[in-house]
């Protein structure tokens, strides 16, 4: 399972160009809802009830693979069918799904940091990307400004060099 990705690259932008600019406060409730997920199955384990378990990891599976976090939906699939298959054989046995819910949390929390990674570096290169552009398009005028600026500072070079021989010039005749 650790060899897997932590995020679905193609799945996440499928997301982001589907939810355009609602997309981060999108983000911002699906890590809410998931900390509210894992916390009923929290609750679900130490209470050792299973039943309770099973409809938190299939609402976490879901919601995370529909924003490329597959590696968590992995995990959240793997608990959900450990509780609902308990239920049905009417074991209640707390440890593996214990063991499950432990690498469920690490993995949240390396997900949601790559997650807002993944968005905050998509942010900062569409800010690079949009100011690049309009510095591109001024980049004639900003070069005008130079050539001209350059040109005044050469002409009045020129002229303070023209005074300055003219004056000798004067004074040597003097």
């Amino acid at each position: 399972m650790t060899d897997m990705p932590l995020i679905d690259k193609a799945s996440f932008e499928e997301a982001r160009s589907m939810m355009k600019a609602k997309f981060p406060a999108i983000l911002q409730y699906f890590l809410e809802d998931a900390e509210g997920y894992i916390g009923a199955i929290r609750k679900g384990v130490a209470a050792g009830k299973s039943v309770e378990i099973f409809p938190s990891a299939h609402s976490l599976k879901s919601s995370s693979r529909q924003l490329g976090a597959i590696r968590l939906s992995e995990l959240a699939k793997e608990l959900e069918l450990l509780a609902r298959n308990q239920v049905e054989s009417g074991k209640e046995e707390m440890r593996p799904l214990g063991d499950l819910l432990a690498n469920l949390e690490q993995t949240f929390q390396a997900t949601r940091l790559a997650l807002k990674d993944a968005a905050w570096a998509r942010r900062v290169f569409a800010l690079r990307r949009h100011v690049f552009r309009g510095l591109w398009q001024r980049l004639p005028t900003i070069i005008g400004l130079a050539r001209l600026k350059s040109v005044r500072s050469a002409s009045r070079c020129s002229r303070f060099v023209a005074e300055r021989k003219s004056t000798r010039m004067n004074s040597s005749h003097i």
